[in-house]
């Protein structure tokens, strides 16, 4: 969203997330921050069509350990969906599938 409103107003931009809840987020951020985006469901790059192409890809992947979710602080851990922050058991599965 931040991006988004620093980018030039003919910018797309895409936000893709597998937490419907997280896209929940993206949304109200965009409305509050009056920018328009485009919001898609799903795994990875299960979203987009394999034709399509971007010029810069970015990624803010859950990258927490479930242990480590505990002990966040209430601002960060009841603000988020926690699927959004927590990967799994160690904080890495994301990247481990990349």
């Amino acid at each position: 969203i931040a991006l988004k409103r620093a980018l030039p107003l003919n910018t797309e931009v895409v936000l893709a997330d597998i937490c419907s809840d997280a896209l929940k987020v993206a949304q109200a951020n965009s409305v509050r921050n009056a920018v328009d985006v485009e919001l898609r469901c799903g795994d990875l790059f299960a979203p987009f069509e394999a034709a399509e192409r971007a010029d810069l890809i970015l990624c803010n992947p859950p990258y927490i350990s479930l242990a480590d979710f505990a002990e966040l602080d209430p601002s960060v851990r009841d603000f988020e969906p926690t699927k959004a922050l927590v990967s799994g058991p160690s904080g890495l599965e994301f990247y481990e599938r990349l």
